[in-house]
């Protein structure tokens, strides 16, 4: 409800009931944010996060520069295998 920028909040496994969101699986929200760095980016993101209230579980590794990172080394493992 408090959320600031509704235009970035996408709902994924939900069942709107009498006005209320209802979980239906996982991976319920995204919150996306563009800024000239993943961190900026993130900083938002978890500032947006902030607001939402619910039973929800808030992975915080997601988005992080250190979980693209560890992607990317794996991608490049991967490929010289």
């Amino acid at each position: 409800d408090k959320k600031t920028d509704h235009g970035n909040l996408f709902y994924s496994a939900v069942h709107l009931d009498d006005d209320k969101l209802i979980q239906t699986g996982s991976r319920t929200i995204a919150v996306i944010a563009t800024a000239d760095t993943i961190e900026q980016a993130e900083q938002q993101v978890e500032a947006e996060i902030k607001h939402i209230k619910g039973p929800l579980v808030h992975r915080e590794d997601i988005g992080t520069t250190a979980l693209i990172e560890k992607r990317i080394t794996h991608m490049k493992e991967i490929r010289n295998a």
